[in-house]
């Protein structure tokens, strides 16, 4: 073989690899580790917000105040909920405080409360106000 017809052949790979790079196939969600799973959402989420903004420049007035506060989306049945504005600090603390005494004073356990958590998303994380009631 001449060098010529070697390095051709090295160009015609060369451009074979980088055509399969370009590609790049997405796992199937099922198929993800959760870690991942999340990583993918949080991505899907950021990326919405920012059309989400692109959209309002064409869309809205300037002087208007438009705001995404939450996207809920289905992957394979699974829901998700992401929120973009939190409460206030204040409003936070009040909510973490009433559930606790909600808790308390009807005797709702960990398990229950988790129960109605899987269903509602809504309702602050176990975590959120545990460390309220430690206090």
């Amino acid at each position: 073989m001449n060098r010529v017809h070697l390095f051709g052949l090295q160009l015609k790979q060369l451009r074979y690899i980088r055509e399969k790079q370009k590609e790049k196939k997405l796992k199937p969600f099922a198929d993800l580790s959760n870690r991942m799973q999340v990583i993918r959402n949080k991505n899907m989420g950021i990326n919405l917000f920012a059309d989400f903004e692109n959209q309002i420049k064409h869309n809205y007035h300037s002087q208007n105040d438009v705001k995404l506060h939450e996207l809920t989306f289905s992957v394979n049945g699974s829901i998700f909920h992401i929120k973009y504005n939190h409460f206030s600090k204040e409003l936070e603390k009040a909510q973490q405080i009433a559930i606790i005494k909600g808790m308390d004073k009807h005797y709702i356990t960990r398990a229950a409360y988790r129960t109605l958590l899987a269903i509602e998303h809504n309702l602050l994380r176990e975590v959120q106000f545990l460390q309220e009631k430690k206090n």
